[in-house]
């Protein structure tokens, strides 16, 4: 039986979405969008766009369950590099270098919380990933620190039809997040029966 899922990679200047249906062992690519909002937009105006980002694919597409990256820990990463780098400015020690966080992704977090919303109002399923068990579905053992270049190279080899198209990596990082979602939705579905036939679920 086929599952579809939809994959969102959140950002409230840019994020990206794809719905992905798996069916045995092959994968089909049934969308994917960058969703983009501009500053000189007001709150409200952004916040609908990104719902309607997420709602369409939804509404056209029917999958069983949403994955959503969990930006918690990059936002609490970025805060402890912060004030490391403030205290080491204070002392008037060397400040070191932040590594990649970005500490301004309130936003991020509140999209990640209004894509939950979506899920919700459509009675979608949804499950939260970590950025490195992303990374790890997509590039296998060891490659939990691969780059969003490599993320986006690795769709492209899954998906042929891509090649040769400007993929942002807002939309790679949804693709691989969609195949995660449907990796999960399966195996869940798969403990079902496990779990009938040793008695452990009744009717």
């Amino acid at each position: 039986m086929p599952i579809r899922a939809q994959g969102y990679d959140p950002g409230f200047a840019a994020g990206g979405v794809a719905v992905v249906e798996k069916d045995g062992n092959r994968y089909a690519l049934l969308h994917h969008a960058k969703v983009v909002t501009k500053p000189k937009q007001t709150e409200q105006e952004r916040t609908s766009i990104v719902w309607h980002a997420l709602s369409v694919p939804i509404r056209k597409f029917h999958p069983a369950a949403l994955g959503i990256e969990d930006q918690t820990g990059v936002s609490t990463a970025a805060r402890v590099q912060g004030r490391r780098q403030a205290e080491a400015i204070a002392r008037g020690s060397k400040v070191p270098k932040m590594i990649g966080f970005s500490a301004n992704n309130d936003k991020t977090i509140g999209v990640s919380w209004l894509a939950r919303g979506v899920a919700i109002a459509y009675g979608c399923e949804w499950e939260m990933f970590q950025p490195k068990a992303i990374k790890k579905a997509m590039m296998g053992f060891g490659g939990s620190n691969a780059d969003k270049d490599q993320i986006t190279a690795m769709v492209k080899i899954m998906f042929p039809e891509l090649a040769g198209v400007n993929l942002s990596e807002h939309e790679g990082d949804a693709i691989a997040i969609a195949v995660l979602m449907c990796r999960a939705v399966q195996a869940k579905m798969a403990l079902v029966p496990a779990r009938a036939k040793s008695g452990q679920v009744t009717a």
